[in-house]
């Protein structure tokens, strides 16, 4: 499962350490999730119920987390496919232009500097 921090152009130019700072939780949460899904569902399921007033069986949520996998990575061919498959079958009017609709750099710099592994460039 893909989760995004999305944030302006301008306050990434206006904040770089800022975004960095919350990339690199983004990447530790992250990390801590996949290391411990059983501590991630408790954690899901309090909230659950603090939202909504109900939780869900403990198996439930811990099945649910056995077949998921939290990444930091935008899976940026995603949103190019959603937005060409979106064009071709007329959802969107006129073909969509996604350049730069992405700066990994500042999260390939936080991966850097935690030893991990760059995105993959697709």
């Amino acid at each position: 499962m893909t989760t995004h921090l999305i944030v302006s152009k301008q306050f990434l130019a206006s904040n770089p350490a800022l975004v960095r700072k919350l990339l690199s939780a983004h990447v530790d949460i992250t990390q801590r999730i996949n290391q411990d899904k059983k501590a991630a569902a408790k954690v899901l399921n309090e909230q659950l119920n603090k939202e909504t007033g109900k939780q869900l069986k403990a198996e439930v949520i811990s099945k649910a987390l056995d077949n998921v996998e939290f990444t930091w990575d935008p899976i940026s061919a995603s949103l190019f496919k959603g937005a060409e498959d979106a064009h071709r079958i007329g959802f969107l009017r006129t073909a969509p232009v996604l350049t730069g609709i992405y700066s990994l750099g500042p999260l390939d710099e936080v991966l850097a500097q935690k030893k991990l592994p760059p995105l993959k460039k697709q």
